[in-house]
């Protein structure tokens, strides 16, 4: 079995049990073109067999991420699972809001990565860090962001939906507009909805994946509308 699967993961379980569990109805090799957090859910393209090969492409994909954010205060992990660091009352306007987004968030940019990630810094993992309580000097990522829409914003909760390239943390996007503010803010809710090309309306729930989802290399080649054909061919020979 060589293809793509396309699945929605719910809040609440790793990334990694994901692919544990395809790997374990397929017993093929098994990978994953990007994480997410436990308690995000939404789309993750899964490869299958040889077509492992083909989640770089997919990795380096942009990404459209819907997320919950309630200003306020700011946990060490950047969402609600983490444990309060900052807080004050100030309560940003929609106008303030909306303008320094479009000022500030817009484009290409150095983003400092959560303590509470997979980078590695120093051959160890940021979140390890975290959980022994070490200072460590966080690292930067260069991303780009190609636009924030404000969905709504309600007493305090704004919504926002984020189409971003690989390696944008939404949680630390959601730190520095509120810092930008001169307020606080954390992430109440996350879900990937888009990974170039494929949407979350595509994607089948973890407990009903079976062969018939998975897609097959042609079809994925046609997809993607890659011109070089040099990654199929290895796969297919």
């Amino acid at each position: 079995m060589n293809g793509l699967l396309l699945i929605n993961k719910p809040s609440g379980i790793k990334s990694f049990d994901v692919v544990k569990k395809v790997k374990g109805k397929f017993n093929e090799k098994v990978g994953h073109s990007g994480i997410l957090d436990k308690f995000a859910c939404g789309l993750m393209v899964i490869g299958i067999g040889k077509a492992t090969k083909l989640l770089s492409f997919f990795e380096k994909s942009y990404k459209v991420y819907k997320a919950k954010i309630i200003f306020g205060y700011e946990t060490d992990s950047l969402d609600i699972t983490g444990n309060i660091v900052h807080n004050n009352d100030y309560l940003p306007n929609i106008e303030e809001i909306y303008r320094t987004i479009n000022q500030k968030f817009i484009g290409k940019a150095e983003q400092t990565v959560p303590i509470y990630s997979n980078v590695k810094v120093k051959g160890k993992r940021l979140y390890k860090y975290a959980l022994s309580k070490q200072n460590v000097d966080l690292p930067t990522k260069t991303i780009y962001i190609s636009s924030i829409d404000i969905l709504s914003y309600n007493q305090g909760v704004l919504e926002i939906k984020v189409v971003c390239s690989k390696g944008t943390y939404i949680r630390a996007l959601s730190r520095d507009i509120a810092r930008s503010l001169n307020a606080y803010a954390t992430v109440t809710y996350l879900e990937r909805l888009y990974i170039y090309p494929f949407s979350i309306n595509e994607a089948v729930d973890l407990s009903y994946v079976s062969q018939e989802h998975v897609i097959p290399f042609e079809k994925v080649k046609y997809m993607t509308k890659i011109d070089t054909l040099e990654v199929f061919n290895g796969i297919a020979n």
